[in-house]
């Protein structure tokens, strides 16, 4: 259908709040058969990934308050095949292999953020034709696949435990703050 532009908390000199509200919202949950309306929105999804370099967009990244993300198939680096995961969960998680790396944010841009994630789970997700599918995930697309769980959680990276301690209105304030001070330090250190 369309390359979509993502949804972004910054625009390069203010903190956008509508954003920051819209994508901490959870998304919501996708009925089967897919109704014409999911079908476009796979297809924006699709096109939008195919047209930015990323490894994964989540529907409420393109503005679609549905439970959809579109992510990398393996971690070639090249290799732009992808799996479409309608209403996905985590089934299992692996406590031993908790690993924690840099991952940046295509709705956050210009930061990175030290993030620990589990290094082997079991999920669980629906394809286009509703049938359940279950797969254990490692590595680089574990990782790939909590980020992009936790946008359709509506959970932002630089929240951490924010989203879990108060109430969302409390905590679109709080991480309102942390991105201000961000963004603020960031314009200084790049005006001096």
């Amino acid at each position: 259908m369309a390359v979509k532009d993502i949804v972004q908390v910054w625009d390069g000199k203010e903190i956008i709040r509508d954003n920051v509200e819209f994508l901490m919202e959870p998304t919501k949950k996708v009925k089967f058969p897919l109704s014409t309306n999911t079908k476009e929105i796979i297809s924006d999804l699709i096109d939008t990934y195919q047209a930015t370099p990323c490894a994964g967009v989540a529907a409420n990244q393109i503005g679609y308050n549905k439970n959809i993300f579109i992510g990398k198939k393996n971690d070639l680096d090249h290799d732009k095949d992808f799996i479409i995961h309608i209403n996905p969960k985590i089934d299992k998680t692996s406590d031993e292999s908790m690993q924690s790396g840099p991952e940046g944010c295509l709705s956050i841009p210009e930061k990175t953020f030290i993030m620990s994630r589990f290094d082997k789970i079991t999920i669980r997700r629906y394809d286009e034709n509703g049938r359940k599918k279950i797969d254990k995930l490692n590595g680089f697309i574990s990782r790939l696949f909590q980020h992009e769980m936790e946008h359709l959680q509506g959970r932002l990276m630089i929240g951490g435990k924010i989203h879990d301690e108060m109430p969302v209105d409390k905590a679109v304030e709080k991480i309102y703050d942390e991105l201000s001070n961000y963004y603020s330090q960031h314009n200084n250190d790049l005006n001096i």
